[in-house]
């Protein structure tokens, strides 16, 4: 019996092969990389070394620049505002004149990193070349301080990247603490773009971070080869390192190619148009049962189920293959559990199983229950997921006893769990979800009592790499439901016997009286502090635009007084004219320091007197 199934599953890998599928594609050796450089307030601050976090910043943008090749175009946006958004260097091969540029970047403002994002991403669909791999590397020494959410940028980039070139964002959080907002928006953005975070605890470590920025830049497929050794760079993220030579080719990728080629089929055609990182899943299988690792070989073979229902092509093919794979996987469960009870072998195989998809870089949201109860699981639009059924686009459902096991590949958004009960007694259930190869989130229930008819239900709520699992008290639910009864009661008893309530006659409105203004009276507006281009620097001069300058009764060439926290004298002149009718006022760092002002206050202006000026 025993070798009896270990033929059925090696027939089954080998059946399912994709005959004479080849992937292979040549991937750029260009690339268009987009450094954002956060230059806001913060970065003033000195560090524990007595440097200024910019001057930091700066030398490590410089370094990292010369660790690019000559084949990588470069160029840089400096953030340091809410409107503070600035293409300090167009797209050049010329490294040199963007370290240049990089002096003269000055620290003010707030943290714009959704604006920015989306402002990059603008820049690249208008000006990237579609034949280069497109990047964005972002550091930033906060979180997002402009109201915006990074995330949802990421997922209009995401979303866009299919029609332009697939841009992952590497980001790198500059003496930032663990755990806080800064950094779980750093990481949601990277996870999502699939791109990498790297954190930068001391100032030492900012250009060790972005070092290893260039290393994955170098590396395009992900398998850890640097692209100028890389002779098979169509490998792909996601494959277990064991796997890959160092060629970057899969080390049992011509064996299994030649051995399915010479078998003759018997049941099944080949199932194609799947991701090449499905191959390494039928060499871990390999290598699974190379090391009379059973259980870890029907681990694998269960996750390659689940990459037929959630990639392959629906149809007939699909649905035997799944079923060969299911009823191979509960035929080892029966031949290997006699011994033990049902729930601890199928738990140790769940265990397994996990172990699989977060090695190998997957999204599963995965259900163990150990129970006498039936499980159902809805979409967030209440619709039932037909996971018993023939149709199986949306996930693999093996029972074993009185154990279920469900598995969904790259889910994503709300999803309910229903237990109805099937007699008394109690249950287990454990939940898991990964992300990327990351466990983000687990729950485990035990002895939970039901029985027959008892519904219990489970939310679980997926977005990115954030996750929420929670199970509803069916109780309260019943006890809060009769609550609101009784409120609804009480408000109808409350205005039948409040009669006169609807025969009120209706409040007349009040009559609003107009002030008006007093003849002759000018009203003096405040104007917005504004960064002064680079040619006003030094300059002791404003920039007010004409209409401005009427209402505050000046002309061009007269003085006036700059009122902050104290007062600045400087000479009127015209705004540039894309400033006209937006009420703000440009001048010079000097001019705002001697005012007492800051990037985007509202002053005062007062004309000075001619012996003054």
């Amino acid at each position: 019996m025993k070798n009896k199934i270990i033929s059925l599953v090696i027939l089954c890998i080998l059946l399912l092969a994709p005959l004479h599928t080849v992937y292979s594609y040549d991937i750029p050796t260009e690339r268009d990389v987009i450094v954002l450089f956060d230059a806001s307030g913060s970065m003033d601050d000195t560090t524990s070394t007595g440097e200024r976090k910019i001057d930091v910043a700066k030398d490590a943008v410089n370094k990292f620049l010369h660790e690019l090749t000559a084949d990588d175009r470069v160029a840089l946006i400096v953030f340091h505002g809410c409107s503070g958004i600035d293409v300090e260097a167009e797209f050049t091969y010329d490294h040199d004149s963007i370290s240049e540029s990089i002096v003269d970047i000055e620290s003010e403002g707030k943290t714009p990193i959704e604006g920015t994002l989306l402002y990059a991403w603008e820049y690249l669909k208008n000006y990237g070349d579609r034949s280069h791999l497109w990047y964005i590397v972002i550091f930033t020494d906060g979180e997002e301080t402009c109201g915006g959410d990074p995330c949802s940028a990421v997922d209009v980039i995401v979303s866009e990247s299919h029609t332009y070139v697939n841009t992952p964002v590497f980001t790198v959080g500059f003496l930032i603490d663990p755990d806080s907002q800064a950094e779980k928006d750093l990481k949601c953005i990277a996870q999502k773009s699939g791109g990498e975070y790297f954190p930068a605890p001391d100032p030492e470590e900012l250009e060790e971070a972005l070092k290893k920025v260039v290393e994955e830049i170098k590396d395009s497929d992900g398998d850890g080869v640097p692209d100028n050794l890389d002779e098979c760079p169509n490998t792909g993220k996601g494959i277990p390192k064991m796997f890959i030579e160092d060629n970057g080719c899969i080390e049992c990728y011509d064996e299994y190619i030649n051995c399915a080629s010479s078998l003759v089929f018997l049941c099944l055609p080949p199932v194609a148009s799947l991701p090449v990182n499905i191959f390494s899943n039928l060499c871990a299988m390999a290598h699974a049962s190379e090391v009379n690792n059973q259980a870890g070989m029907i681990a694998h073979l269960i996750v390659f189920a689940v990459d037929l229902v959630t990639f392959g092509k629906a149809g007939d093919i699909k649905t035997v293959a799944v079923k060969c794979i299911k009823d191979t996987v509960l035929a080892w469960l029966d031949e290997h559990c006699k011994n033990m009870d049902a729930g601890s072998c199928a738990h140790k195989i769940f265990n397994e199983v996990i172990d699989v998809i977060t090695d190998t870089g997957r999204s599963v949201f995965a259900v163990l229950v150990h129970s006498p109860v039936d499980v159902y699981v809805y979409d967030e639009n209440g619709n039932e997921l037909s996971l018993t059924s023939d149709e199986i686009d949306t996930g693999v459902f093996i029972q074993f006893k009185d154990v279920k096991l469900i598995l969904i590949g790259d889910a994503s958004g709300k999803y309910r769990i229903e237990t109805r009960g099937q007699g008394e007694g109690t249950y287990d259930m454990d939940i898991k979800i990964v992300y990327n190869g990351e466990l983000i989130g687990s729950r485990e229930y035990t002895s939970i009592e039901t029985h027959s008819g008892k519904v219990d239900t489970y939310t679980v709520d997926i977005q990115g790499n954030i996750v929420t699992i929670e199970k509803e008290d069916s109780d309260s639910n019943i006890f809060f439901f009769f609550i609101l009864v009784i409120v609804i009661i009480i408000v109808l008893v409350v205005l039948v016997f409040s009669r006169e309530y609807f025969q009120r006659p209706p409040r007349k409105p009040a009559v609003r009286k107009r002030l008006r203004r007093e003849p002759g009276r000018r009203e003096i507006p405040l104007l917005e502090v504004h960064k002064a281009k680079r040619e006003d620097a030094g300059k002791n001069i404003v920039r007010i635009d004409k209409k401005t300058r009427e209402r505050l009764g000046i002309k061009k060439g007269n003085y006036v007084y700059i009122v902050g926290e104290s007062k600045a004298k400087a000479k009127v002149a015209s705004a540039h004219k894309e400033d006209t009718g937006k009420n703000i006022i440009r001048m010079n760092k000097k001019l705002r320091e001697k005012a007492g002002v800051n990037f985007k206050d509202k002053v005062k202006i007062e004309k000075a007197e001619e012996d003054d000026a």
